[in-house]
Parts: C-alpha cells; structure tokens; sequence
C-alpha cells in the first residue's frame, strides 16, 4: 500500500447481491437489515427476507496462518473484543435492558479459507488475504469483505467469512492493520473487525456517519464503540424476546423463545481441511466510488445465496 494521507478514506463492506446483499430500513430507522434481495447501489432494499442466524450464537474461527505483521494471539483478542461488542457489550433499549439473544464467539482455529461446503464441514472464518486477486469480489482498494452464505428462501444465514486484505511484496496494493493506538495510514483492525462483524450478523449500511457500520473510515481512524444506530440495528434482528421465523429450528412455547447455542459451524467445523478461496462468479462486491477532494477505498462484503434443501437432519440450535 502506498502511504495515504489522513485525509484518505475507505469505503467500508458495502453488501451487494447478485449474490449480494441487500438491506431492510424503515423510515424512522436509519440502519439496514441484509435481506435476500439486493437494493440499488448506496440503498437499503424495502423487500426479500431480512437475514439471520437461526441459533442463539454462532463461532468464529481465526485462520492459523494469522497475519504477518500481527501475532496470533494479539489478532484473537481483537477479534474476541469485536465480537463481544455485538452481544455482552449492548443493551438493549427497553424495560429489561437485555443484551441480544445472540452471541459471536471465538472458537477453535481453522486452515479453512472464505466459502461453504455445503456437503461438509465449514468454518466462520477471520482470514488475512495476501494475494488479492482482482475478480468480482476482490476488487482493487478493498480493504476486508465479508463473504455471507444464506439460504435464500429463509434468510438463515449459513456462513461468514471475513478476508483482510494484507499488504506483502506480492500484494502491494494491500493494506497494513494496527491494533492499540491507531496509527496514521493504516487500518485499524479493532475497527474493521468491528464492522465486518456487523455484516456478518446480518447488518448493512447506517446513514449515521458515527455509527460502526457507516460505510466510510479514514486510515488511523477509530470507530470500535456501537453507535445508538448500531445497538438499534443489532437489537431489531436479535431482540431478546425474538423468535425465529418457522423455517428456524427450535421455536420455543414460552415467553422466551427455546434459542439453544450451538456455536459450531454449518456442517461441523473444519479445523484442518486446505481450500481455496471464493473467487468471481456468483458475488460482486459494490462500492461508494470516488469523490474529487477525497479518494475513497472500499471495504466490501458479497452476499452468496443457496437454495437447496436443508439437510433433514439438523444441528442443535
């Protein structure tokens, strides 16, 4: 990456869909829910099914190849923190001031790349690409993309993968993360993590510019604390007294409904299965474009859509 100043932006996981995503708003609110629709580019779509996971949690694993510039254990305490800043760390507006009946978690480390199995086992992978090759999905400027695999006549979410992109000798147009202090001209990772996530959850854009998922961050910018946007938006998808829609196992009787918490992935985790990453195709990655007085980078998430029969038997949810 060629040093950028302060002034420099990027443009942060826009969904699209084509296999893209989409996003539910209402006119009060100013987040957006991911649904199986695509909207316009820059809009929250109105229509097709907004986007879940169906449990009370799902596991996120971190690739053992980690990143070169970051220790592995260092990269898993902020991925812990930015998980956590969607579940423990909110409160949820109400009588009750619940947290969302939802819950990231860090699991084991997995050599799984972006992608689902659908026949097999998989991982919710946290990856640094260091060899960003230029397709529909990693587009040139991207800074990470969260890859959603869905079922598309449910909603229920499958799979999410986050891919860094990673500045090497072989990826010079890539970026370099900072943890701790922000540091002028690089991204910090606390940050996209934080934002990636919210994808992840099911989440598009907010038109709140201090919100997590506003979809614009300078380099050396820090924007890791949820906006009241952002708590808004994560507690419509996982309110505490949600239930699933019926295509979602298990619906409880209760006031509560019965979410159990199985955080291992679609199909069982992967832990030591080499593949390869999710290339061109199916998914376009969209962005906010460029501005005169400011260039802007993209930071941009792919929606990928499945429609075939769920397996009969399921995993614990």
């Amino acid at each position: 990456m060629i040093a950028r100043s302060l002034r420099t932006r990027a443009t942060l996981g826009a969904l699209t869909l084509a296999l893209s995503v989409g996003a539910f708003a209402t006119d009060a609110r100013a987040f957006c829910r991911s649904s199986t629709v695509r909207g316009a580019p820059g809009e929250c779509s109105s229509s097709g099914i907004p986007l879940m996971w169906c449990s009370a949690c799902a596991g996120l694993s971190l690739h053992v190849d980690g990143s070169i510039d970051i220790p592995i254990e260092t990269l898993r305490t902020e991925a812990t923190g930015a998980a956590a800043r969607w579940s423990a760390s909110v409160a949820c507006p109400g009588e009750t001031m619940e947290p969302p009946a939802f819950e990231l978690r860090v699991i084991d480390d997995t050599r799984v790349l972006s992608g689902i199995n659908h026949g097999g086992p998989n991982a919710n992978t946290v990856s640094f690409n260091s060899e960003w090759r230029l397709d529909s999905l990693h587009r040139m400027g991207t800074i990470a993309i969260t890859i959603v695999s869905f079922d598309r006549r449910t909603g229920e979410i499958l799979d999410a993968d986050v891919e860094l992109n990673q500045r090497t000798d072989i990826n010079p147009a890539g970026f370099v993360f900072s943890t701790g202090m922000p540091m002028p001209d690089t991204a910090d990772l606390s940050t996209i993590l934080t934002h990636e996530f919210g994808h992840g959850l099911g989440l598009g854009h907010s038109d709140q510019d201090r919100a997590v998922m506003w979809p614009t961050a300078g380099m050396g910018e820090s924007r890791r604390t949820l906006s009241a946007d952002d708590v808004e938006g994560i507690c419509d998808v996982y309110a505490f007294d949600r239930r699933p829609s019926m295509q979602c196992d298990p619906v409880g009787t209760t006031a509560r409904p019965a979410l159990l918490c199985n955080d291992t992935p679609y199909g069982g985790l992967a832990p030591a299965v080499d593949g390869g990453r999710v290339v061109g195709g199916c998914a376009v990655v969209g962005g906010l474009g460029r501005s005169s007085a400011t260039r802007w980078w993209l930071l941009g998430a792919a929606l990928v859509t499945f429609g075939w029969r769920r397996r009969a038997t399921r995993r614990l949810q």
